[in-house]
Protein backbone atom coordinates (compact mmCIF):
# COMPACT_ATOMS: atom_id res chain seq x y z
CA UNK A 1 0.00 0.00 0.00
CA UNK A 2 2.72 2.47 1.11
CA UNK A 3 4.79 1.72 -2.55
CA UNK A 4 1.50 2.65 -3.78
CA UNK A 5 1.49 6.03 -2.83
CA UNK A 6 4.82 6.36 -3.26
CA UNK A 7 4.15 5.42 -7.24
CA UNK A 8 1.36 8.04 -7.28
CA UNK A 9 3.65 10.44 -6.31
CA UNK A 10 6.27 10.25 -8.61
CA UNK A 11 5.79 11.75 -12.09
CA UNK A 12 7.49 10.31 -15.31
CA UNK A 13 9.54 13.87 -15.40
CA UNK A 14 11.26 13.12 -11.99
CA UNK A 15 12.52 10.25 -12.73
CA UNK A 16 13.84 10.41 -16.00
CA UNK A 17 17.65 9.90 -16.12
CA UNK A 18 17.77 8.31 -12.83
CA UNK A 19 20.27 4.98 -12.28
CA UNK A 20 19.21 1.64 -11.90
CA UNK A 21 21.00 -0.61 -9.12
CA UNK A 22 23.74 -1.86 -11.14
CA UNK A 23 24.36 1.74 -12.19
CA UNK A 24 24.92 2.41 -8.73
CA UNK A 25 27.47 -0.22 -7.66
CA UNK A 26 29.65 1.87 -10.09
CA UNK A 27 29.01 5.21 -9.25
CA UNK A 28 28.98 4.86 -5.46
CA UNK A 29 32.87 4.95 -5.14
CA UNK A 30 33.45 7.39 -8.39
CA UNK A 31 31.25 10.24 -6.86
CA UNK A 32 30.77 9.65 -3.36
CA UNK A 33 34.63 8.59 -2.37
CA UNK A 34 35.82 7.33 1.12
CA UNK A 35 38.73 6.98 0.25
CA UNK A 36 41.79 8.97 -1.37
CA UNK A 37 41.94 7.83 -5.10
CA UNK A 38 43.77 5.12 -6.15
CA UNK A 39 45.50 6.98 -9.35
CA UNK A 40 48.95 7.29 -10.30
CA UNK A 41 49.13 10.36 -11.00
CA UNK A 42 49.62 12.89 -7.64
CA UNK A 43 47.92 15.77 -9.70
CA UNK A 44 44.68 15.79 -11.65
CA UNK A 45 45.33 17.49 -15.18
CA UNK A 46 45.71 20.95 -15.44
CA UNK A 47 42.14 21.29 -17.13
CA UNK A 48 40.25 20.49 -13.30
CA UNK A 49 41.71 24.26 -12.66
CA UNK A 50 38.52 25.43 -14.40
CA UNK A 51 36.06 23.26 -12.51
CA UNK A 52 34.09 24.03 -9.57
CA UNK A 53 33.33 20.56 -7.66
CA UNK A 54 31.90 23.02 -4.58
CA UNK A 55 29.15 24.01 -6.64
CA UNK A 56 27.37 21.01 -7.11
CA UNK A 57 28.66 19.77 -3.32
CA UNK A 58 26.84 22.97 -1.47
CA UNK A 59 23.71 22.44 -3.28
CA UNK A 60 22.85 18.61 -2.63
CA UNK A 61 19.37 18.25 -1.36
CA UNK A 62 19.14 17.22 2.61
CA UNK A 63 16.49 16.05 4.35
CA UNK A 64 14.86 17.98 7.41
CA UNK A 65 12.95 17.55 10.53
CA UNK A 66 11.43 14.49 11.69
CA UNK A 67 12.49 12.96 8.01
CA UNK A 68 15.95 13.67 9.06
CA UNK A 69 16.30 11.88 12.01
CA UNK A 70 14.56 8.68 11.02
CA UNK A 71 17.14 8.33 8.49
CA UNK A 72 19.74 9.16 10.43
CA UNK A 73 18.25 6.22 13.14
CA UNK A 74 17.45 3.99 10.39
CA UNK A 75 21.05 4.39 8.79
CA UNK A 76 22.64 4.28 12.43
CA UNK A 77 20.68 0.17 12.32
CA UNK A 78 22.37 -0.72 9.35
CA UNK A 79 25.96 0.13 10.34
CA UNK A 80 25.59 -1.29 13.67
CA UNK A 81 27.79 -3.93 13.38
CA UNK A 82 30.12 -1.72 12.30
CA UNK A 83 29.65 0.55 15.02
CA UNK A 84 29.88 -1.74 18.04
CA UNK A 85 32.54 -4.55 16.33
CA UNK A 86 35.63 -3.30 18.37
CA UNK A 87 37.48 -2.35 14.79
CA UNK A 88 35.66 0.53 14.12
CA UNK A 89 37.66 2.88 11.44
CA UNK A 90 36.08 6.24 10.26
CA UNK A 91 33.73 6.19 7.79
CA UNK A 92 31.90 2.23 8.42
CA UNK A 93 30.88 1.54 4.93
CA UNK A 94 27.64 3.10 3.68
CA UNK A 95 24.87 0.71 3.64
CA UNK A 96 24.18 -1.46 0.89
CA UNK A 97 21.55 0.09 -1.74
CA UNK A 98 19.19 -2.70 -1.23
CA UNK A 99 19.22 -2.35 2.58
CA UNK A 100 18.83 0.99 2.10
CA UNK A 101 15.81 1.17 -0.08
CA UNK A 102 13.91 -0.54 3.34
CA UNK A 103 13.67 2.58 4.50
CA UNK A 104 10.77 3.25 2.29
CA UNK A 105 8.31 0.22 3.82
CA UNK A 106 10.27 1.05 7.29
CA UNK A 107 9.65 4.79 7.73
CA UNK A 108 6.15 5.94 9.74
CA UNK A 109 3.08 6.44 7.13
CA UNK A 110 3.40 10.29 8.90
CA UNK A 111 6.31 10.82 7.07
CA UNK A 112 5.57 9.65 3.65
CA UNK A 113 4.48 13.28 2.49
CA UNK A 114 8.20 14.30 3.23
CA UNK A 115 10.13 11.98 1.97
CA UNK A 116 7.72 11.96 -1.27
CA UNK A 117 9.26 16.04 -1.05
CA UNK A 118 12.50 15.29 -0.71
CA UNK A 119 12.87 12.07 -2.80
CA UNK A 120 11.78 13.96 -5.44
CA UNK A 121 13.75 17.17 -5.29
CA UNK A 122 16.76 14.49 -5.06
CA UNK A 123 15.84 13.03 -8.26
CA UNK A 124 15.22 16.23 -9.88
CA UNK A 125 18.61 16.95 -8.63
CA UNK A 126 20.26 14.48 -9.68
CA UNK A 127 18.88 14.41 -13.12
CA UNK A 128 19.90 17.88 -14.02
CA UNK A 129 23.35 17.84 -12.21
CA UNK A 130 24.46 13.95 -12.78
CA UNK A 131 26.75 14.38 -16.03
CA UNK A 132 28.74 17.30 -14.74
CA UNK A 133 29.12 15.37 -11.11
CA UNK A 134 30.54 12.07 -13.25
CA UNK A 135 32.60 14.04 -15.54
CA UNK A 136 34.10 16.29 -12.31
CA UNK A 137 34.77 13.08 -9.89
CA UNK A 138 36.20 10.73 -13.17
CA UNK A 139 38.49 13.72 -14.64
CA UNK A 140 39.58 15.15 -11.65
CA UNK A 141 39.38 12.23 -8.97
CA UNK A 142 41.60 14.25 -6.06
CA UNK A 143 39.53 17.64 -6.66
CA UNK A 144 36.72 15.41 -6.18
CA UNK A 145 37.63 13.76 -3.28
CA UNK A 146 39.21 16.22 -1.28
CA UNK A 147 36.13 18.52 -1.82
CA UNK A 148 33.44 15.97 -0.71
CA UNK A 149 35.09 14.48 1.99
CA UNK A 150 36.67 18.31 3.57
CA UNK A 151 35.29 20.75 1.69
CA UNK A 152 31.63 20.26 2.69
CA UNK A 153 31.41 18.21 5.69
CA UNK A 154 29.32 15.28 4.86
CA UNK A 155 29.75 15.95 1.27
CA UNK A 156 29.91 12.32 0.04
CA UNK A 157 27.25 11.33 2.68
CA UNK A 158 24.84 13.74 1.30
CA UNK A 159 25.08 13.28 -2.44
CA UNK A 160 25.52 9.06 -2.11
CA UNK A 161 21.96 9.55 -0.05
CA UNK A 162 20.70 12.20 -2.75
CA UNK A 163 21.74 9.52 -5.37
CA UNK A 164 20.70 6.29 -3.42
CA UNK A 165 16.92 7.64 -2.56
CA UNK A 166 16.38 8.37 -6.25
CA UNK A 167 17.57 4.75 -7.26
CA UNK A 168 14.51 3.54 -4.40
CA UNK A 169 12.19 5.86 -6.01
CA UNK A 170 12.86 4.49 -9.51
CA UNK A 171 12.70 0.68 -8.28
CA UNK A 172 9.55 1.44 -6.41
CA UNK A 173 8.14 2.38 -9.34
CA UNK A 174 9.02 0.69 -12.50
CA UNK A 175 6.00 1.28 -14.42
CA UNK A 176 6.38 4.56 -14.82
CA UNK A 177 9.94 4.58 -15.00
CA UNK A 178 10.10 2.13 -17.82
CA UNK A 179 13.16 3.19 -19.64
CA UNK A 180 14.26 5.90 -17.61
CA UNK A 181 15.88 3.87 -15.16
CA UNK A 182 18.80 2.68 -17.66
CA UNK A 183 21.89 4.58 -17.46
CA UNK A 184 23.17 7.98 -16.42
CA UNK A 185 22.86 10.21 -19.47
CA UNK A 186 26.14 11.27 -20.65
CA UNK A 187 27.37 15.07 -20.31
CA UNK A 188 25.58 17.13 -22.30
CA UNK A 189 22.20 14.44 -22.73
CA UNK A 190 19.04 15.98 -21.25
CA UNK A 191 16.77 13.44 -19.49
CA UNK A 192 14.20 13.56 -22.18
CA UNK A 193 17.06 12.65 -24.66
CA UNK A 194 17.29 9.14 -25.70
CA UNK A 195 19.54 7.41 -23.32
CA UNK A 196 22.57 5.82 -24.56
CA UNK A 197 22.31 1.92 -25.48
CA UNK A 198 25.52 1.15 -22.97
CA UNK A 199 24.74 0.17 -19.61
CA UNK A 200 27.61 2.04 -18.30
CA UNK A 201 27.06 4.97 -15.88
CA UNK A 202 30.62 6.36 -16.97
CA UNK A 203 30.13 8.97 -19.90
CA UNK A 204 30.90 7.54 -23.13
CA UNK A 205 32.47 9.79 -26.06
CA UNK A 206 30.19 11.51 -28.64
CA UNK A 207 31.20 14.16 -31.40
CA UNK A 208 30.63 17.33 -29.37
CA UNK A 209 30.68 15.77 -25.58
CA UNK A 210 33.62 14.77 -23.22
CA UNK A 211 35.53 11.75 -22.09
CA UNK A 212 37.24 11.91 -18.77
CA UNK A 213 40.08 14.22 -19.56
CA UNK A 214 39.16 15.61 -22.35
CA UNK A 215 39.43 19.34 -22.93
CA UNK A 216 37.34 22.20 -24.10
CA UNK A 217 38.01 23.02 -27.15
CA UNK A 218 35.17 25.92 -27.47
CA UNK A 219 33.19 28.24 -25.54
CA UNK A 220 31.44 31.26 -24.68
CA UNK A 221 29.77 33.20 -22.03
CA UNK A 222 27.88 31.22 -19.39
CA UNK A 223 24.21 31.30 -19.05
CA UNK A 224 23.52 34.33 -17.05
CA UNK A 225 26.44 35.92 -17.17
CA UNK A 226 27.51 39.05 -18.75
CA UNK A 227 27.90 39.69 -22.32
CA UNK A 228 31.36 41.30 -21.70
CA UNK A 229 32.68 37.68 -21.01
CA UNK A 230 32.28 36.47 -24.64
CA UNK A 231 35.13 37.66 -26.66
CA UNK A 232 36.98 36.22 -23.40
CA UNK A 233 35.35 32.89 -23.41
CA UNK A 234 35.87 32.27 -26.84
CA UNK A 235 38.89 33.07 -26.90
CA UNK A 236 40.38 31.37 -23.82
CA UNK A 237 38.13 28.28 -24.67
CA UNK A 238 39.26 27.55 -27.70
CA UNK A 239 43.01 26.81 -26.56
CA UNK A 240 41.58 24.46 -23.53
CA UNK A 241 41.35 26.66 -20.86
CA UNK A 242 37.58 27.72 -19.84
CA UNK A 243 37.44 29.76 -16.66
CA UNK A 244 34.63 28.69 -14.83
CA UNK A 245 31.44 30.79 -13.27
CA UNK A 246 31.61 33.36 -16.31
CA UNK A 247 31.93 30.91 -19.10
CA UNK A 248 30.73 27.37 -20.03
CA UNK A 249 32.37 24.83 -22.93
CA UNK A 250 30.30 24.40 -25.32
CA UNK A 251 32.59 21.94 -27.46
CA UNK A 252 35.48 18.96 -26.76
CA UNK A 253 38.41 17.62 -28.97
CA UNK A 254 42.05 18.69 -29.37
CA UNK A 255 42.21 22.69 -28.40
CA UNK A 256 44.61 25.42 -30.33
CA UNK A 257 48.07 24.67 -29.33
CA UNK A 258 48.97 28.30 -28.60
CA UNK A 259 47.46 31.99 -29.04
CA UNK A 260 49.74 33.97 -31.24
CA UNK A 261 52.21 36.34 -29.52
CA UNK A 262 52.16 39.46 -29.61
CA UNK A 263 55.44 41.60 -28.95
CA UNK A 264 54.19 42.63 -26.00
CA UNK A 265 55.70 39.66 -23.48
CA UNK A 266 52.44 38.17 -23.07
CA UNK A 267 50.28 40.74 -22.05
CA UNK A 268 46.98 41.44 -24.31
CA UNK A 269 47.14 44.35 -26.54
CA UNK A 270 44.90 47.12 -25.22
CA UNK A 271 41.92 48.45 -27.26
CA UNK A 272 40.92 52.26 -27.68
CA UNK A 273 40.63 52.63 -24.19
CA UNK A 274 40.82 50.67 -21.13
CA UNK A 275 37.44 48.97 -21.45
CA UNK A 276 38.67 46.46 -23.88
CA UNK A 277 41.47 43.78 -24.41
CA UNK A 278 42.56 42.86 -27.64
CA UNK A 279 44.82 39.97 -29.13
CA UNK A 280 46.91 40.31 -31.81
CA UNK A 281 44.73 39.23 -34.30
CA UNK A 282 42.31 41.97 -33.14
CA UNK A 283 40.22 39.24 -31.01
CA UNK A 284 38.11 41.38 -28.56
CA UNK A 285 38.98 39.31 -25.12
CA UNK A 286 37.37 42.19 -22.80
CA UNK A 287 34.42 44.23 -23.91
CA UNK A 288 33.42 46.26 -20.54
CA UNK A 289 34.49 48.02 -17.85
CA UNK A 290 37.85 46.80 -16.79
CA UNK A 291 37.13 46.85 -13.09
CA UNK A 292 33.46 45.07 -13.63
CA UNK A 293 33.66 42.73 -10.40
CA UNK A 294 33.42 39.62 -10.84
CA UNK A 295 33.40 36.52 -8.05
CA UNK A 296 36.05 33.92 -9.26
CA UNK A 297 36.50 30.69 -6.82
CA UNK A 298 40.24 29.49 -6.78
CA UNK A 299 41.24 25.62 -6.17
CA UNK A 300 42.67 26.07 -3.11
CA UNK A 301 43.02 23.51 -1.08
CA UNK A 302 40.69 24.63 1.68
CA UNK A 303 38.51 25.06 -1.33
CA UNK A 304 36.69 28.26 0.14
CA UNK A 305 39.19 31.07 -1.44
CA UNK A 306 37.08 33.43 -3.06
CA UNK A 307 38.35 36.92 -4.30
CA UNK A 308 36.98 39.70 -6.41
CA UNK A 309 38.83 39.50 -9.66
CA UNK A 310 39.47 42.69 -12.11
CA UNK A 311 38.17 41.42 -15.43
CA UNK A 312 41.45 43.26 -16.70
CA UNK A 313 43.04 41.06 -14.88
CA UNK A 314 41.78 38.19 -15.49
CA UNK A 315 42.13 38.49 -19.04
CA UNK A 316 46.12 39.43 -18.55
CA UNK A 317 46.17 36.57 -16.67
CA UNK A 318 44.47 33.68 -19.30
CA UNK A 319 47.09 35.37 -21.46
CA UNK A 320 49.68 33.91 -20.10
CA UNK A 321 48.76 31.19 -19.06
CA UNK A 322 47.45 29.89 -22.76
CA UNK A 323 50.79 31.40 -23.60
CA UNK A 324 53.40 29.55 -21.01
CA UNK A 325 54.78 32.89 -20.88
CA UNK A 326 58.12 33.49 -19.03
CA UNK A 327 56.73 36.09 -16.88
CA UNK A 328 58.41 38.83 -15.67
CA UNK A 329 61.04 38.04 -13.53
CA UNK A 330 61.37 41.07 -11.62
CA UNK A 331 57.52 40.76 -10.38
CA UNK A 332 58.48 38.35 -7.79
CA UNK A 333 61.62 39.71 -5.94
CA UNK A 334 59.24 40.68 -2.91
CA UNK A 335 58.64 37.31 -2.58
CA UNK A 336 60.52 35.35 -4.94
CA UNK A 337 59.92 31.92 -3.02
CA UNK A 338 55.59 33.01 -3.53
CA UNK A 339 56.22 33.71 -7.38
CA UNK A 340 58.55 30.90 -8.41
CA UNK A 341 55.61 28.73 -7.23
CA UNK A 342 53.06 31.18 -9.52
CA UNK A 343 55.43 30.67 -12.47
CA UNK A 344 55.62 26.96 -12.16
CA UNK A 345 51.38 26.67 -11.88
CA UNK A 346 51.44 28.91 -14.96
CA UNK A 347 53.84 26.49 -16.49
CA UNK A 348 52.12 24.02 -15.83
CA UNK A 349 48.66 25.79 -17.22
CA UNK A 350 47.27 25.22 -13.57
CA UNK A 351 45.76 28.83 -12.29
CA UNK A 352 47.45 29.96 -9.37
CA UNK A 353 46.67 30.05 -5.96
CA UNK A 354 48.59 33.01 -5.10
CA UNK A 355 46.06 36.71 -5.78
CA UNK A 356 48.73 38.43 -6.23
CA UNK A 357 49.19 37.34 -9.45
CA UNK A 358 46.09 39.36 -10.88
CA UNK A 359 47.57 42.78 -9.66
CA UNK A 360 51.14 41.95 -10.62
CA UNK A 361 50.55 40.38 -14.09
CA UNK A 362 48.07 43.72 -14.45
CA UNK A 363 50.61 46.33 -13.51
CA UNK A 364 53.26 45.20 -15.52
CA UNK A 365 50.46 45.41 -18.54
CA UNK A 366 49.75 48.63 -18.10
CA UNK A 367 53.22 49.53 -17.92
CA UNK A 368 53.51 48.73 -21.33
Amino acid sequence: MRNAALVAALGSSIVAALTTSADYTELHPVVAPTAFPDVSETTDPWQCATEDPMKYLSEVPMPTGGLHEAQISFGSSLIQTCLTSGTFKYPCAYPDQSLWCGFTTAMPASLLPDYSSYASSAASWWAANSASVIHIATMCPIMWYQASNFGVLGGAIYLNQTLINSICYAEANPTVTGSATGPTPTPGQSASEPASTSTSAIPSQTSSMPNPGEPCNGGTNADGESENFMGLCSFACHYGYCPPGPCKCTSYGTPGTTPPTNGRDGCPLPGESEDKLLAEDGTVLVDGYSMEPYRFSLPRDDFRADVKTDLFALGCTIYFILLGHTIFPDIGDRDKEAWEKVEERLAKKEWPREQQVYSAVTVKCWEQ
